[in-house]
């Protein structure tokens, strides 16, 4: 799997997500930590479970996949859902990322140290997974984004 994610403008913090089998759209609700994911013609909602909380859930009538941030201080999820659990957790310093777990082996890296731009390579069957890893990795560079400045 090696997927192109492009911010949808210059300053945007939504996305679309090219190359897999189907286009899918992240977008980020202004003044929250929900959004939504298009993949195909399938939309699904992202919601955060509390303004405290570290719990979002991608859904579309019923919870696909569970996502918690055990931790606020460090950049890991535990995603629960169909394919069985998963980690998403930093690779290293910088802003990389990594999804491993049910059958997926995924690597969410920006293309440059200035851009929103990212590559999503590895090995992944489930390209809704992916887009929700991807969402909650895009949240955690906008949160860094906001913080710095």
């Amino acid at each position: 799997m090696n997927l192109n994610c492009t911010p949808l403008s210059l300053f945007s913090w939504n996305f679309k997500i090219e190359g897999g089998a189907e286009p899918c759209v992240l977008t980020f609700n202004w003044m929250s930590e929900q959004g939504t994911i298009t993949v195909g013609h399938t939309r699904y909602e992202v919601e955060k479970q509390g303004m405290m909380s570290g719990e979002w859930h991608l859904k579309k009538g019923h919870v696909f996949y569970k996502a918690l941030k055990p931790n606020p201080f460090t950049r890991r999820f535990e995603i629960t859902g169909p394919e069985g659990p998963a980690t998403l957790l930093a690779a290293g310093l910088g802003r990389p990322m990594t999804l491993k777990g049910g059958g997926h082996d995924l690597t969410f890296s920006p293309n440059h140290l200035f851009t929103r731009k990212a590559t999503i390579s590895g090995q992944g069957h489930d390209l809704t997974l992916t887009a929700f890893a991807f969402w909650l990795t895009a949240l955690t560079w906008k949160r860094s984004a906001q913080s710095s400045n």
